[in-house]
């Protein structure tokens, strides 16, 4: 859902952070969880009416894999609506769609929450914290790097590297540039993949026909601070189908030896 203005409220009071890129590092980590507990404290603190909080906030679950922490909201005290933390949500949401257009202050950010709103959008780099991305019920948020990029008036740059990721091989097409389309199995996206060798064609293309997992190694091009775009590939191999979780996808991608650039 892309909400520009506050017309549809998010009924939830959970949000769920992504972290998803090449690495992650313990303190950036740490980092980036003290600058979205402090957003939504200071939401509270601004909309509240008195300047106090009144919504605590747990972890609800945390997920492997790519990075995933679901933080849940709870009246603080017995005089508190339980539906307040359903308005600290949809504050946030509203919030972050309009900071994707703008840099005004969105309704119900203070001063502090935006500033540490910039704290996380700096936390954006394609060597580890690649994407960050947000999520409640009704509604994802996927467009963190426009965050940054307006907030901290950085240039839209590419970024290109070689590394390697893994999905299922879904579609072909041949117009200009052999192309297929890979949805990847941590960030449920496709991204384009290039092919210029007819033996890996041969192989995309029983991907394809047998739906099979796959793991491609090549060079990447995705946004600065943002989305992976496409890869150029230099090897794919086919990966078990019996996945059970994402560590064993990361153990068997660990298990491909990578061929030289």
């Amino acid at each position: 859902m892309d909400t520009p203005d506050k017309s549809e409220s998010i009924k939830d009071n959970k949000l769920t952070i992504k972290i998803d890129g090449p690495s992650f590092p313990f303190d950036k980590f740490t980092e980036a969880l003290k600058n979205f507990e402090s957003i939504l404290k200071e939401i509270d603190k601004e909309t509240s009416g008195d300047g106090r909080p009144t919504v605590s906030w747990s972890i609800d679950s945390l997920r492997s894999g790519s990075l995933v922490l679901t933080a849940q909201g709870q009246p603080s005290k017995a005089d508190v609506e339980f539906d307040r933390a359903f308005e600290i949500v949809d504050y946030f949401a509203n919030g972050l769609e309009s900071l994707r257009r703008n840099q005004d202050r969105p309704e119900g950010f203070s001063k502090a929450a935006l500033k540490h709103t910039k704290n996380l959008a700096r936390l954006i780099d394609p060597d580890d914290f690649a994407e960050l991305d947000f999520s409640a019920r009704g509604w994802k948020f996927q467009q963190m790097h426009e965050v940054a990029d307006n907030l901290l008036q950085e240039p839209h740059k590419n970024y290109k590297s070689w590394c390697a990721i893994s999905g299922k091989m879904i579609s072909l097409n041949n117009e200009n540039k052999v192309r297929f389309g890979i949805r990847t199995k941590t960030q449920n996206r496709v991204i384009n993949c290039f092919i210029n060798d007819e033996e890996l064609f041969k192989i995309a293309l029983e991907a394809i026909e047998k739906r099979y997992q796959v793991y491609v190694y090549g060079e990447i091009r995705q946004i600065w601070n943002g989305r992976k775009v496409n890869i150029k590939a230099q090897e794919i191999k086919y990966l078990k189908q019996d996945l059970s979780s994402s560590q064993d996808l990361l153990e068997q991608m660990r298990a491909i030896k990578r061929p030289n650039k």
